[in-house]
């Protein structure tokens, strides 16, 4: 009981801390909640335009490296516009080309033989599925953890919270340093298993609740 009782009020420290945050209180995180709004519609869009440009890769017979490259390694950082001419070209040999000037484009510093920004970036993936879709039959990369962890980088801190019969098991990433970005400074991210199974999900506070923070009793 003392063990659960810890552990449950842990959890609600942090989703305290969590709602006052998203309240306003300082840290600026509206755009994060209108972001996790949107998300929710996006989800449809994508599911949808993964069909859209499944059907027009097919069109184009399109190697299985490029075809992995555009649905599966920078979804996340690809803009519409760079996918759509991306979608138009015509040959192996543009789509490579378009490939290298995309990396090029984004590359920190070009004096340099490495790509700091790739490099990243794949071992962003690389963790993202070697770690956070053990709790899905999906690849991590996929996940909402793995997809932050793409996008933003490992969290300055992690804390896990596990409630055992009355909490479902929750993390709460901490971000730091995020200005040069149109970040806040300074936010969290709080990912909870939704009726304590499968995968972690992003928790928003109003789409969500805190009653969704725990266990169904069965």
């Amino acid at each position: 009981r003392r063990f659960v009782a810890r552990h449950t009020a842990g959890v609600g420290a942090a989703v305290v801390m969590f709602l006052g945050l998203a309240a306003g209180a300082g840290l600026a995180t509206a755009g994060f909640l209108r972001a996790r709004d949107a998300e929710h519609v996006a989800r449809a869009e994508a599911r949808n335009a993964y069909r859209t440009s499944a059907f027009l890769l097919d069109l184009f017979e399109i190697p299985d490296a490029q075809r992995r490259w555009i649905e599966e390694e920078v979804p996340y950082i690809i803009t519409d516009r760079e996918k759509e001419v991306f979608l138009q070209l015509q040959t192996v040999e543009e789509r490579d080309r378009f490939i290298e000037a995309f990396w090029s484009r984004r590359d920190p510093n070009p004096a340099t033989p490495a790509n700091e920004y790739r490099e990243e970036h794949y071992k962003r993936i690389e963790y993202a599925n070697q770690f956070l879709g053990r709790d899905t039959f999906r690849p991590g990369w996929r996940t909402d953890r793995g997809r932050f962890y793409i996008l933003l980088g490992a969290p300055k801190t992690i804390e896990r919270f596990s409630g055992g019969n009355e909490i479902v098991d929750t993390e709460l990433w901490f971000y730091q340093g995020g200005g040069e970005r149109g970040l806040p400074g300074a936010f969290y991210l709080l990912f909870f298993q939704r009726d304590g199974v499968g995968e972690f999900e992003l928790y928003h506070p109003i789409a969500d609740g805190p009653t969704s923070l725990f266990r169904v009793a069965g």
